[in-house]
């Protein structure tokens, strides 16, 4: 039997839990000769460590001049930094998690582009510390490539096992890319797709139709649909990739807990 946990796990998002001093960055000017592996080495990184830091600089074609940011090659620093630099594009709101018996547990998050580019490609990975130090870690990424200014969109993470009251959750985003227009695909308005949506008696499920408009237009198509309770967090989120179109398009949404109070509809075409 599905069950919220009775508690509210504490969750340490690093992004805005950065020790003073420890993401400091230095800078470094592109030498003549320089290559990216050479100066990732020279500093004591990998390139893609190096690449995180600096990913509008094409690694194969940097010129002498381009001035670079040098992360700190500690670990622990770097993760710092990182989480530092990508929280000016990417924050992850808290984490509910909910244990669905003794088979596993499932936890929904929200995440929010603050900025003023469009995020795409993000990766998020979720770690789960219990009382004696064991370690367990979920990656996951949006079901839509495309995280809008201003937008909120829900993420899903899942364990393998129930989680008892030690648990102590730390969200991270390892990776993402952003740009100042959309890149590979095109976020339908409500305008171009109708949605109906049926709760079901109970609250626990709800019938969604979508209509998508013109579907000769695309070739593929990604839709994600989430459940909200009364107080606005996600419940439930199920997410569709389409390659063969039709006019209707059926999802069954179901709560992990809780009861559906409202259904959101998400499309991104290809």
């Amino acid at each position: 039997m599905k069950r919220v946990l009775p508690f509210f796990i504490t969750l340490l998002i690093a992004l805005i839990s950065v020790a003073a001093g420890r993401a400091l960055s230095d800078a470094y000017i592109v030498q003549r000769g320089d290559t990216f592996l050479g100066i990732a080495l020279k500093h004591g990184l990998t390139q893609e460590q190096l690449q995180a830091a600096n990913p509008e600089i094409d690694p194969d074609m940097i010129l002498p001049g381009t001035r670079m940011i040098i992360p700190p090659s500690d670990p622990a620093a770097y993760d710092d930094f990182l989480q530092t630099k990508f929280s000016e594009d990417l924050l992850i709101e808290t984490v509910r998690c909910f244990s669905q018996g003794d088979i596993r547990s499932q936890c929904l998050a929200e995440i929010v582009n603050p900025g003023q580019r469009v995020v795409y490609n993000a990766e998020l990975r979720l770690t789960v510390t219990d009382g004696s130090g064991w370690q367990s870690e979920s990656k996951t990424a949006p079901a839509l490539i495309q995280l809008l200014p201003g937008e909120k969109l829900p993420v899903l993470f899942s364990f393998p096992f129930p989680f008892l009251n030690d648990h102590q959750l730390t969200a991270h985003v390892d990776n993402l890319l952003t740009t100042a227009e959309l890149t590979s695909g095109l976020r339908l308005s409500d305008a171009e797709n109708y949605s109906d949506v049926q709760i079901l008696p109970g609250g626990q499920s709800a019938s969604v139709t979508i209509q998508l408009a013109d579907v000769e237009r695309f070739s593929s198509c990604q839709i994600l649909a989430a459940a909200y309770n009364a107080a606005a967090e996600p419940i439930g989120l199920r997410a569709l990739t389409l390659d063969e179109f039709t006019q209707d398009v059926n999802v069954m949404l179901y709560a992990l807990a809780d009861s559906i109070s409202s259904v959101k509809i998400w499309v991104e075409t290809y």
